[in-house]
């Protein structure tokens, strides 16, 4: 069977199946909390992109400075992380993706007034024009930092790589170089991770589900198939 690299962090890791010797986690970042000052200002709402976005903010941040407050988050996933802490979302997109979920949440709440958006230092997403021709507030609030991790090179061969996000992708290109990721199926989970590698001069596939066991499947019947 064909031999995988999961490149993530210890969270995105932890559901792999232990028993599948195919499958080589690869731990290549981690995550540290920042100081975060916060005012509650004219947002309605707190966006996740996140689990670790839910984590970070509400770990720095009064429960009842949240008095008011709407919730979107963007998985199901993140959205659980965000019930485990007492609280409901009021909005998660259809489709689990970074990119896709503004046009939506303005199709549902045109008249929402501000977004916070709780996110790492090197998060690149960017509001959409739409939401400033609405008159909606958009800001950034980091809660916390990605560091890469020092990791070893995986030994033996390996047919595919699924990168868990830019920041992993990011790490492993400066760690050890993109050739040795020629010629090998890529898996990007997200919209913005795909990006990351195409911008690199590489090609990549998405899956549909934005979680690391349906990215692994995915590569499988991208290797499979090549």
């Amino acid at each position: 069977m064909s031999r995988i690299l999961a490149v993530g962090s210890k969270e995105s890791l932890s559901r792999l199946d232990k028993l599948d010797g195919n499958i080589v986690p690869v731990q290549l970042i981690s995550f540290e909390p920042v100081p975060v000052a916060f005012a509650k200002n004219e947002f309605d709402w707190v966006f996740f992109g996140s689990r670790r976005g839910v984590r970070y903010f509400l770990d720095a941040v009064p429960v009842d400075s949240l008095k008011g407050v709407h919730f979107g988050c963007v998985g199901e996933k993140t959205a659980e992380a965000l019930r485990q802490r007492g609280m409901k979302a009021a909005f998660v997109p259809s489709r689990y993706s970074s990119t896709y979920w503004p046009t939506e949440f303005l199709e549902q709440f045109p008249d929402a007034r501000g977004i916070l958006f709780p996110t790492s230092d090197l998060s690149t997403f960017q509001p959409p024009k739409s939401f400033k021709e609405k008159g909606i507030q958009f800001q950034k609030l980091v809660v916390y930092r990605t560091v890469c991790a020092d990791t070893d090179f995986p030994e033996k061969e390996f047919q595919g790589v699924v990168f868990a996000s830019p920041s992993c992708f990011n790490c492993f290109e400066e760690k050890w170089g993109l050739d040795v990721l020629r010629g090998k199926v890529l898996v990007a989970i997200g919209d913005v991770t795909g990006k990351a590698i195409l911008d690199a001069g590489l090609s990549c596939s998405i899956p549909n589900r934005f979680t690391m066991a349906d990215a692994i499947r995915h590569c499988r019947k991208q290797i499979e198939s090549s």
